[in-house]
């Protein structure tokens, strides 16, 4: 029984006594487990190591995961897409018919490398920075906008050169179809 104020605490280590009897001379005895009397300020100043113990063991395997995941904090400013971009395949390739016969090749690629116009590999989804200094995420209405009004947004980096009447030449559902075909280009 303990004392008033006191707890008891075990611990998973036994007791170890030579035998005494001489038939088991030599021998060890196990016996009961070892049986511990605390304070309650000895409760509390364990619980207390125990957990910021806890505390240094979850921020350093955080730190680790942050540091061996290639993380970073509050993001990385890269261009992808964290939404994923659902494309109707046929739209995409009346897009790219229409990008080959339209001329629209000539200026944009569609491998990364540059032209007198933007890429469009993986331009969709993207954060693209403009000329005013703003930045825009590269949405369906960015991308059709870009089409229909090309002067209203140009790229940082990139002369103000596409043909303003697309609007005039092309009709909606083709300008879909070509926003399909950059889309499909994401990645």
């Amino acid at each position: 029984m303990a004392h008033p104020g006191c707890r008891l605490g075990t611990s998973t280590a036994t007791r170890v006594e030579p035998c005494q009897n001489s038939r088991e001379a030599g021998k060890l005895r196990f016996g009961s487990p070892i049986v511990t009397v605390l304070s309650d300020e000895e409760v509390k100043l364990r619980t207390t190591v125990e957990a910021a113990l806890a505390l240094v063991i979850v921020l350093v395997l955080g730190a680790g995961f942050w540091f061996f995941g290639g993380g970073e904090l509050g993001g990385d400013g890269s261009t992808e897409t964290t939404t994923p971009i659902v494309v109707d395949p046929e739209a995409a390739g009346r897009g790219l018919q229409l990008a080959n016969n339209s001329g629209c090749l000539a200026c944009h690629t569609v491998d990364g490398t540059p032209g007198t116009g933007p890429t469009w590999s993986g331009v969709a989804g993207a954060t693209v920075q403009l000329e005013s200094g703003e930045s825009e995420i590269a949405d369906t209405a960015y991308l059709f906008n870009s089409i229909v009004d090309p002067g209203s947004q140009i790229v940082a980096g990139f002369a103000d050169v596409m043909p303003p009447d697309y609007a005039d030449q092309l009709t909606e559902a083709e300008i879909n179809d070509l926003v399909s075909y950059i889309q499909s280009l994401a990645g």
